[in-house]
């Protein structure tokens, strides 16, 4: 998944549990993750958002997390790993990640294209969720671009990458996450 905090583009990670999202969503902006009972695994300062997205993808109790984001106040920069997340709480510049296997939670974005970042290119791929998991079984590969059936060029066509580098735009029938 990508989503943007602090003005940085970054990944997040999923698995199952039950949590205050909607079905239809992995994370929500600007709202953290309530802290009670025992609900806290652990906490990191200095960290970007995908290495708080790799510290939750390597705890195998981890149901979902905090990124605090540059602009966030009082914690920035600051990873907080839940058991789980049964209630939120306002914050500004912070993303919380419900961990959800099934989920894909993508953007309507993609970025360059090359020999940095591509790892594999997948044809004639019918959905985003078989893209997200051709991306799965390359150790190397964090994100994916999936062109639609929709698209003028790229029909179906699943690219997996490493990252999403600049310049980054929106676009129309493709999703990366």
């Amino acid at each position: 998944l990508i989503a943007m905090a602090g003005g940085h583009l970054f990944f997040l990670f999923f698995l199952s549990t039950a949590s205050p999202f909607s079905t239809d969503s992995c994370l929500v902006l600007n709202q953290r993750c309530d802290m009670h009972g025992d609900n806290l695994i652990s906490s990191e300062a200095g960290v970007n958002g995908p290495e708080c997205k790799q510290l939750c993808k390597d705890n195998s109790n981890c149901g979902a997390y905090t990124y605090f984001g540059s602009n966030s106040f009082p914690y920035q920069e600051f990873c907080m790993l839940f058991v789980s997340c049964d209630a939120l709480d306002d914050c500004e510049d912070c993303i919380t990640a419900n961990v959800n296997s099934d989920c894909t939670c993508s953007i309507k974005y993609e970025g360059s294209i090359n020999s940095d970042n591509i790892v594999h290119i997948e044809e004639d791929v019918l959905t985003e969720e078989d893209c997200r998991l051709h991306c799965s079984s390359y150790s190397l590969c964090s994100v994916y671009t999936y062109y639609t059936e929709d698209h003028a060029t790229d029909k179906n066509l699943c690219l997996l990458l490493t990252e999403i580098q600049n310049p980054i735009k929106t676009c129309e029938n493709c999703q990366s996450g």
